[in-house]
């Protein structure tokens, strides 16, 4: 506000005084944030109740309900998915795994199964799937027409030369998808005998010597006579890729 006072103007500064409700908001906000971390971290209000698993249902229950056990009571919003997820992916037949929290008290876990691609002729029946990971066959298991892995002995899947010959025998077939083969229809047996891989044709009962390393140039080799062989009136009993710029057929 201003006044004149003769020839010079005075100048008043008004007070403006804050109300009362404005220094009060910042202490509400405090104390619902506080009250809100409370309700959500310390009282069983996002206790978890109940875990449920989707998916791989051929797996015996107490597997699972081993790692249920260490999470359920823990708190929905703090779990550690990433240490559910480790726990889970130790168990052979689970490939990948997915959740979903289901407010307040659930939890969804989504779990997808290895497909086999291969069965390993050992002591034991034991499914391969594309990734190499080994998978001991349990009771009550459909009956897979998929082809043989043979010449590794059940000693030698424990050590890396056992491992790595599996691999290697994956790799062929995952070769033989890529050039437009079907190995679950059209192959009956994937040999390994030392650094060497065999196949078995199916049907016809052919021997092809695909060699060493590296597979992809055999693969192709034998992709560009198969045709040719195919449509003659008698495939042949030896199909050998061993060789480089040539194939030998007997």
């Amino acid at each position: 506000m201003k006044y004149r006072v003769g020839r010079k103007m005075v100048v008043t500064k008004r007070t403006v005084r804050r109300r009362p409700i404005l220094r009060v908001i910042p202490l509400l906000v405090i104390v619902i944030l506080c009250g809100t971390l409370y309700l959500c971290l310390w009282t069983d209000c996002f206790t978890i109740r109940e875990i449920h698993f989707l998916g791989c249902y051929h797996l015996p229950a107490d597997t699972l309900d081993a790692v249920k056990q260490g999470f359920i009571g823990g708190n929905l919003l703090t779990i550690s998915l990433a240490m559910l997820r480790d726990r889970l992916l130790r168990i052979p037949e689970i490939r990948q795994v997915t959740f979903r929290k289901r407010f307040f008290h659930k939890l969804d876990c989504y779990l997808q199964r290895r497909e086999p691609v291969a069965v390993l002729a050992a002591d034991d029946v034991i499914e391969v799937d594309a990734d190499g990971v080994m998978i001991l066959r349990r009771n009550g298991g459909c009956e897979l027409d998929l082809p043989v892995i043979t010449g590794i002995a059940r000693g030698e899947l424990e050590s890396p030369g056992g491992a790595a010959k599996v691999r290697k025998a994956v790799e062929v077939l995952e070769l033989l998808k890529d050039f437009g083969f079907s190995p679950a229809d059209q192959l009956s047996e994937i040999h390994s005998e030392g650094d060497e891989i065999m196949l078995i044709w199916m049907g016809t009962g052919t021997l092809i010597r695909i060699g060493n390393e590296p597979y992809i140039e055999k693969i192709r080799k034998f992709k560009a006579v198969y045709r040719t062989l195919h449509e003659g009136e008698r495939f042949p009993a030896l199909i050998d890729l061993r060789f480089d710029r040539q194939v030998v057929v007997r």
